[in-house]
């Protein structure tokens, strides 16, 4: 059975769960999204390696999952279990849904709800749509809600950003910038940034996600 044959199923049958689960959330995010959507339509497009190092970041199965990432799920789990490690496997469209309802607590109600409202949302708008609204209102930092507020704070033209720069940007959704200056902070997200390019040049990468990026 192939991962992408899983991921379907899962698609399949998340669907149906969450129609009825979160029928209600769904029609308050829904015109959340509709309205977020409206609004980047009519801003400035961000140059293609902003989307490039968010997706690279943030989602590398990206347009792949259902809008969640069972593979990240599990190894979130094993590294856990195991190496008594914590690690992210929250896709774009739950960072997303997470941002919009702003519902961070650590329950498993508030996660469940997340991952069937990320699939519906991934379904309604698809997954390249939804990467292109966060990264609008994703937060990098002190006075960074959102990409243009960012741009204006980093003196950053975010329509010609060149490629360390597009990579600095998303590095600071993981290391948000600090209020004061920070030289612990700067290190992380020179190091993230690096790291993004990395994984940039990585040719597996490229073959599943680069025609995702338009």
């Amino acid at each position: 059975m192939t991962i992408k044959y899983i991921n379907k199923s899962l698609y399949y049958i998340f669907n149906i769960i969450a129609s009825i689960a979160v029928k209600d959330e769904w029609i308050n995010l829904k015109s959340l999204l509709v309205s977020e959507a409206t609004r980047y339509s009519s801003l400035p497009k961000p140059h293609p390696n902003i989307l490039q190092f968010l997706i690279i970041g943030e989602d590398r199965r990206h347009g792949i999952h259902p809008g969640f990432d069972i593979i990240g799920i599990t190894r979130a789990i094993w590294r856990k279990v195991s190496l008594s490690k914590i690690e992210g496997a929250s896709t774009i469209a739950q960072q997303l849904v997470r941002t919009l309802t702003n519902r961070r607590d650590h329950t498993f109600q508030r996660k469940t709800k997340e991952i069937l409202l990320a699939v519906l949302a991934t379904n309604h708008f698809g997954a390249l749509q939804l990467a292109h609204i966060y990264l609008q209102i994703a937060y990098y930092g002190t006075d960074m809600n959102g990409l243009s507020a960012a741009a204006r704070n980093l003196n950053l033209n975010y329509s010609q950003a060149s490629i360390f720069e597009a990579a600095a940007l998303i590095a600071r959704i993981k290391y948000p910038q600090p209020k004061n200056h920070s030289l612990k902070r700067e290190i992380q997200i020179k190091n993230r940034a690096q790291y993004l390019l990395k994984l940039n040049d990585n040719p597996n990468w490229v073959k599943i996600n680069k025609h995702l990026i338009k």
